[in-house]
């Protein structure tokens, strides 16, 4: 499964949420900012 994970500045939410998310088996996870 991919996940991608968006906040305004890529700076907390999203990139904690990516490192959380990519312990787990079968996830492909991303982070960006827009």
């Amino acid at each position: 499964m991919k996940l991608l994970f968006i906040c305004s500045r890529n700076k907390w939410r999203s990139l904690t949420a990516e490192k959380i998310f990519d312990g787990y088996n079968g996830y492909e996870v991303r982070s960006a900012g827009t």
